[in-house]
C-alpha cells in the first residue's frame, strides 16, 4: 500500500519499493474476521472501548510503524484470552518477525540481540513485582522511543541501529514502576 496525501492505493511488488518484513499472507480487501469478533465479545463483553483499542493496535502492528512510541499491556484475570491475543499478533506478523522474553532477558549482555530485525516484542505472564522490572525500564524506553542502539552480539560485532519492535505485555496484574519521570507509564 502506498500513500498519497490521505488516499492509499495497493501497488504491485517492484524494486522501487523496499521493505524490511512482509506478513505471512496475501492482501484481500474483502476479508473479515466473524471468529475474532466473537472472540472478542468472549473475553470483553460489555467493553467496546476495549475492544476497538486492540483492533487499533493490530492494525499498528501492521503498519510497522513506530513512531507513536508507546507499548501495550494487556492486563487481566488468568484463563482472559490475554495469552491468545499475544499468539494472534504472533501469527497476523509471522513467527519470523516477532520475539518473545522475559524482563530479565534485555538486560543481559546479549538479551537484546534476539530484536533486531523484528517487529513485534512480546512478553507474557509479566511480574510487576520482580526486581528486574526496574533494570529493564530504561531499554524500555529506548526501544520504544526509537532511540538508537548498541546491541552486543554473541561472537560477532556490536549491531547499530535502531530497534523497530513494538512491545506488547501481558499479565495477572497492572504494572508499577518506579520512575519518577513518568515516562515509562506514558507510552
Amino acid at each position: 500500500v502506498r500513500r498519497k496525501g490521505k488516499e492509499r492505493n495497493l501497488v504491485p511488488h517492484s524494486p522501487d519499493v523496499f521493505n524490511l518484513s512482509s506478513l505471512p499472507f496475501a492482501y484481500d480487501a474483502a476479508a473479515t474476521a466473524p471468529l475474532w469478533g466473537k472472540f472478542l465479545d468472549e473475553v470483553l463483553p460489555n467493553a467496546p472501548m476495549d475492544q476497538a483499542f486492540l483492533q487499533e493496535w493490530f492494525g499498528y502492528l501492521l503498519t510497522g510503524r513506530t513512531n507513536i512510541h508507546k507499548m501495550a499491556v494487556l492486563a487481566g484475570e488468568s484463563r482472559s484470552g490475554k495469552g491468545t491475543i499475544l499468539r494472534i499478533m504472533r501469527a497476523l506478523l509471522g513467527e519470523e518477525n516477532t520475539a518473545a522474553g522475559r524482563l530479565d532477558d534485555i538486560v543481559e549482555q546479549f538479551g537484546m540481540e534476539p530484536l533486531i530485525g523484528k517487529t513485534l516484542l512480546t512478553f507474557g505472564d509479566v511480574r510487576w513485582n520482580n526486581s528486574n522490572v526496574q533494570g529493564a525500564i530504561q531499554r524500555l524506553l529506548e526501544i520504544s522511543g526509537e532511540d538508537a542502539q548498541t546491541v552486543p552480539r554473541k561472537g560477532k560485532t556490536a549491531w547499530h541501529g535502531t530497534l523497530g519492535a513494538r512491545i506488547v505485555f501481558a499479565g495477572n496484574d497492572v504494572p508499577r514502576f518506579n520512575d519518577p519521570s513518568h515516562a515509562m507509564a506514558n507510552r
